[in-house]
């Protein structure tokens, strides 16, 4: 019988690692196709050698194809054995799926988080305290990072990294409104009822705006409704209580309920997805929506002859524009078994925030001003409201957010559909809110 001398059982126990290792990340991405992240059991030494960290999250279907993937591929060179399985799944199917988990569920080792879920993430113990990872503050590491991402809560810098950022704005076909006799986008709420009345013609299919309240659409209330709201120049929040019993909640509800009434948001608001409400857009049925900066890219695909402004407030607001932040943050899984090396998979994120604006299409974006947008008009122009304006990020950490979404989501039904009034729907969302 041959013998096998002491380099050739070294080669044939790297290949049967290299085999455990390839099972391991088949075994992972066959269960991330199935069902949620489930990685099989493999043997200790193989994992210690070669860690697959899961990554969970939504971005890779809002950013430039293979982008994410490219990201990952180049930590993986940097860091030799270890193995980043992207699990990309619908933004509300994350929350639901690991807040409210079914068993047999497995939490990811790395999840992609908007900052609004952190409450529920803390609370559910989902997610790793961050401080223990920390060798210096992050404004330290990053000394512009207030500058392009709204400061977190206390809440949120202790559990999740901040990434990027973006903005709504108010999106217009110039040449609906050029048709109607408008050579510029209304600069408040009274232009754009004037503009309202003279674009809109259900007979021909046309309205003025178009909204997606549709479940399948779980970011709506901040697509579509708080937007309004902050164009009022006042934050939601105020003494750490949620007011909208103000003058600028009647103003917000007011203006809202006269265009539903006057037939100038497109039919069946409470059933459509975002998708659908773009579609509208790009196809001539809605003179205006509101949008993302990432639409931007899929609008000039589209080849739709379009403007964008910031959100108007009411006529009686002088001040400057207020816009809400949306984010993406980052965090550790609490059950991983690589957390060190999720940390630094997460640092490495941080490090490359912008060129994950630059592929997301974000403005503000990451922490610097980058070609895509200094040399782009459109995106330029973001970039001087977000510089002109004041953003607020209100519920990074905040508790009890999706209770929270539940109100507004119902007042806004009840006003819409059961005709409440918009003094009586303040009062009754302001005692929900005060009761949640």
């Amino acid at each position: 019988m041959e013998i096998m001398n002491i380099s050739q059982h070294k080669v044939h126990l790297e290949d049967r690692r290299s085999w455990y290792l390839g099972l391991g990340v088949l075994g992972a991405a066959l269960a991330i196709n199935l069902g949620f992240v489930f990685v099989p059991r493999l043997e200790p030494a193989v994992f210690r050698e070669h860690p697959v960290l899961v990554f969970t999250q939504w971005w890779e279907e809002e950013m430039e194809r293979g982008s994410l993937r490219a990201l990952a591929d180049e930590f993986e060179k940097r860091n030799p054995g270890v193995t980043i399985i992207l699990d990309t799944r619908p933004y509300g199917e994350i929350r639901d799926r690991l807040v409210y988990s079914r068993e047999g569920v497995k939490f990811p080792d790395i999840i992609g988080l908007d900052p609004r879920w952190i409450d529920e993430f803390i609370q559910k113990k989902l997610l790793e305290p961050l401080d223990a990872y920390r060798t210096e503050p992050e404004e330290e590491r990053f000394p512009d990072a207030g500058r392009f991402v709204s400061p977190p809560s206390a809440a949120a810098q202790d559990w999740t990294l901040p990434l990027i950022a973006t903005m709504n704005l108010l999106f217009y076909h110039i040449d609906m409104l050029q048709e109607a006799g408008f050579d510029r986008p209304p600069k408040n709420q009274d232009e754009f009822i004037r503009i309202a009345q003279a674009v809109t013609d259900p007979v021909r299919g046309r309205y003025a705006l178009s909204i997606a309240l549709s479940p399948e659409n779980p970011q709506d209330i901040y697509d579509e409704f708080l937007p309004w709201f902050w164009a009022a120049g006042v934050p939601l929040i105020q003494d750490g209580r949620v007011r909208f019993d103000t003058l600028q909640g009647n103003l917000t509800l007011t203006f809202l309920s006269a265009l539903y009434q006057e037939q100038f948001i497109a039919p069946q608001p409470f059933a459509k997805t975002r998708r659908e409400k773009r579609e509208e857009f790009i196809t001539g049925r809605a003179a205006m929506m509101l949008g993302s900066v990432s639409d931007i890219h899929v609008l000039r695909e589209r080849g739709v002859s379009f403007g964008i402004t910031a959100v108007p407030g009411p006529a009686s607001y002088i001040g400057k524009p207020v816009f809400g932040l949306q984010s993406w943050h980052g965090g550790i899984g609490s059950a991983s078994r690589h957390k060190a090396e999720a940390w630094t998979f997460l640092q490495f994120l941080a490090e490359n925030r912008s060129r994950l604006g630059a592929a997301a299409y974000a403005v503000p974006g990451g922490r610097t001003v980058e070609p895509y947008i200094s040399e782009d008009p459109l995106y330029s122009k973001v970039y001087d409201i977000y510089e002109a304006g004041e953003a607020l990020e209100e519920f990074a950490g905040l508790e009890g957010v999706s209770q929270m979404e539940e109100i507004f989501h119902e007042a806004l039904y009840r006003m819409f559909e059961e005709k409440l009034s918009p003094a009586e729907t303040a009062a009754a969302l302001q005692q929900r809110l005060d009761q949640r």
